[in-house]
């Protein structure tokens, strides 16, 4: 990487560490000023609603518990990976069509006895389905990117219960502003590919660097979202709602592990990453 990308990859990892410092001072002020999140009063919650709660984080913590254990299998089994070298793109489409799917399921499948069954292996097939394309990046890589990702989820968690109740409202906005700042660098990184001229790489920053930011907000919104849905809706689902946490967790992971891929490769092969 030259010195002028290398300048712009910087700015990137340095907006970063300001963002989780302002998220950390944000904290502070709101547990020791403000209080009024979630968590000063969750205790004084009827118990239906806390074991919701607790619910909702079991089928979270089971979802990434189990695309881990996906994601080892492929790492045993030579011949899938082979395969999944030899047709990147059926495999990353067929994964992203079948995700599209599941999630569709589980959106319109009631949660009643009745449709326990269904809504459970929908919700399995969904957390294993995606555990194939994530072994493209290598265990070195996939390891970090777990502990980064878990780490991340518990911060954006931790910032849902304890900033005031009515933060998230505040968020959407900027939410989209990004979300419309990272998908436009999506598309110009594809059109600037291999990412080695001071244009590509700031498209790759963007991309990277704001998805993360991008993510990790709307996990918070995810988060005040479930916690007011919990107390107001009879009929809460709280196997949809992990998956469509889990799916901001995805997104999140996708980032880090590309961070890490350039952190290792130095872009001098980016996408060759199946071996680290």
């Amino acid at each position: 990487m030259d010195p002028d990308c290398q300048i712009i990859w910087t700015l990137g990892k340095i907006i970063i560490c300001l963002s989780v410092l302002f998220c950390l001072a944000a904290n502070a002020l709101w547990v020791m000023y403000e209080k009024e999140g979630v968590i000063f009063e969750v205790l004084k919650w009827p118990e239906k609603i806390i074991n919701r709660i607790a619910i909702t984080y079991f089928y979270l913590s089971t979802s990434l518990l189990l695309i881990c254990i996906s994601k080892a299998f492929v790492f045993q089994a030579p011949s899938l990976m082979r395969f999944m070298i030899l047709h990147p793109n059926m495999v990353i489409l067929s994964t992203v069509a079948l995700m599209t799917i599941l999630t569709t399921i589980l959106e319109l499948t009631p949660y009643t006895k009745k449709y326990t069954l269904m809504k459970c292996g929908a919700w399995i097939l969904h957390s294993v389905a995606m555990g194939p394309s994530l072994a493209f990046f290598g265990s070195h890589i996939c390891n970090m990117a777990v502990f980064s990702t878990v780490l991340a989820i518990i911060s954006a968690s931790a910032v849902g219960f304890i900033a005031p109740k009515d933060f998230y409202l505040k968020l959407e906005n900027y939410i989209s502003y990004l979300y419309t700042t990272v998908t436009v660098s999506s598309i110009l990184c594809i059109l600037f590919n291999p990412p080695v001229t001071p244009i590509g790489i700031f498209c790759i920053t963007l991309n990277f660097f704001g998805g993360m930011i991008l993510y990790f907000g709307v996990f918070i919104v995810n988060t005040q979202y479930f916690l007011n849905d919990v107390k107001t809706n009879d009929e809460y689902d709280p196997i949809y709602t992990a998956c469509v946490m889990f799916l901001c967790s995805l997104n999140l992971y996708l980032r880090i592990a590309m961070y890490f891929v350039v952190e290792l490769t130095n872009l001098t092969d980016p996408f060759s990453v199946s071996s680290l």
